[in-house]
């Protein structure tokens, strides 16, 4: 059951969630978030309406702009429901200690920065005023803990500090995995509360052995878990109740989420570049035309992910394992609501196709310098994996190419779409 309120009265552009705390109004238009709170009376709520310029009688304002449709808020801002899993969703973590040497660690929620100083250390050669930095490496100790900046776990030899050679954590197997941070419990797991529930997801472009993790079982089995991870956190991300589809066009997220679940329901489309650019057509109001520059723009922006090195023989296409991991992840993707971290739902997802047909053409390069003749899963996810940690978007913006021109460019000119 959807938490969005059938709230008479309210002008064009603007909606309304109940919440534990009270009513939230969204103001599409102005991209602005009001809470009324439970204990407001009805004659008070009305005119905190009107003052706003929230009321139906109130003039629509021009559009503002935005860098995503993600909100950040309090918990108990968010509204409460039932939790919903993708059947794609599936982790099994295979203890490389990969991603403890890739990503960045945190930032740290401030439980885990007491339970961490809270252990007990000695006898080993961790010292507590090392275990944290701030997003420039700066150590924190003392009351730099508490002025207000992010707080991450310090890297060293390469990746975390209480990573062992072995690849197990140190704090996992000391103390338990319960005083592990929040970050490392949760990963790669995605949470996001929406009008209708909180989508449980998983990043799972970002494992390093997601051909081998996808095979573990589903993330619905470890719903306990999950509600625990989520009632540990302050702050939650939270998507809106009006959607920018694409420029200019709002719809309600019943709307939306109508348009997603066919698209999720849809047949296999053959990989995950191909599903993506289905998703894009789906949501466009209208076909963008190629820009003539477009192609040679779109030649050189795939030479961009490529390791240097002599000119070598792409692999012909992926194989089935690579193709269905491919699309796999890009449907887990649409799931998770990235694209909301754009100004627009097309825009978002017109990326993500950007980025899986570069992260293709990676894997087939990779492969064909190996001497194979098909990328498999495991080119896929290096690709992927690789394509996560670089930005797409700061690229583009600064290489001035338009995301949806790009993408009508794939169209006209698929290479590297390459299928058995």
């Amino acid at each position: 059951m959807s938490a969005i309120v059938p709230f008479k009265g309210l002008r064009e552009g603007v909606a309304a969630v109940r919440t534990q705390r009270g009513l939230l109004f969204l103001d599409a238009y102005r991209w602005q978030l009001y809470l009324v709170p439970h204990t407001q009376q009805p004659q008070e709520a009305f005119k905190f309406l009107l003052t706003h310029g929230l009321a139906a009688n109130s003039p629509v304002p021009p559009e503002q702009p935005r860098k995503t449709q993600m909100f950040s808020v309090q918990r108990d801002e968010a509204p409460a429901h039932k939790f919903i899993f993708s059947d794609q969703a599936r982790f099994q973590c295979s203890g490389c200690g990969t991603s403890c040497r890739s990503f960045r660690l945190g930032p740290l929620l401030p439980a885990d920065v007491d339970g961490l100083l809270s252990l007990d250390w000695s006898g080993t050669e961790h010292a507590q005023r090392q275990f944290f930095v701030d997003r420039r490496d700066t150590l924190l100790d003392g009351e730099a803990l508490r002025d207000g900046r992010e707080v991450f776990l310090r890297r060293a030899n390469g990746g975390c500090q209480f990573l062992r050679e072995d690849n197990l954590c140190e704090v996992h197997a000391r103390f338990g995995y319960e005083k592990k941070p929040h970050t490392c419990r949760a990963f790669p797991l995605q949470l996001r509360s929406t009008p209708s529930g909180v989508h449980a997801s998983l990043r799972l472009n970002e494992c390093s052995r997601a051909e081998a993790a996808d095979n573990g079982p589903s993330i619905a089995d470890d719903e306990p878990a999950i509600r625990g991870l989520w009632n540990q956190v302050d702050k939650v991300s939270m998507l809106p109740a009006l959607v920018w589809l694409s420029k200019g066009r709002l719809v309600g997220w019943e709307e939306y989420e109508a348009l997603e679940r066919s698209l999720l329901e849809s047949p296999p489309a053959g990989g995950g570049v191909e599903f993506l650019l289905r998703c894009c057509k789906a949501l466009s109001a209208q076909v963008t035309p190629p820009d003539p520059c477009a192609p040679a723009a779109l030649a050189a922006l795939c030479e961009w992910p490529i390791p240097s090195g002599l000119p070598v023989a792409r692999a012909a296409r992926l194989d089935a394992a690579g193709l269905t991991l491919e699309e796999g992840m890009a449907r887990l993707s649409l799931f998770s609501k990235d694209a909301f971290d754009f100004p627009d739902v097309l825009t978002g997802i017109a990326h993500q196709a950007i980025a899986a047909h570069l992260a293709r053409g990676r894997a087939l390069d990779q492969a064909g310098r190996e001497g194979a003749p098909e990328a498999t899963a495991r080119h896929v996810n290096e690709a992927a994996t690789f394509l996560t940690r670089i930005s797409l978007r700061e690229h583009l913006a600064a290489s001035g190419l338009d995301a949806l021109a790009v993408v009508a460019a794939m169209r006209a000119f698929p290479e590297p779409l390459a299928t058995p």
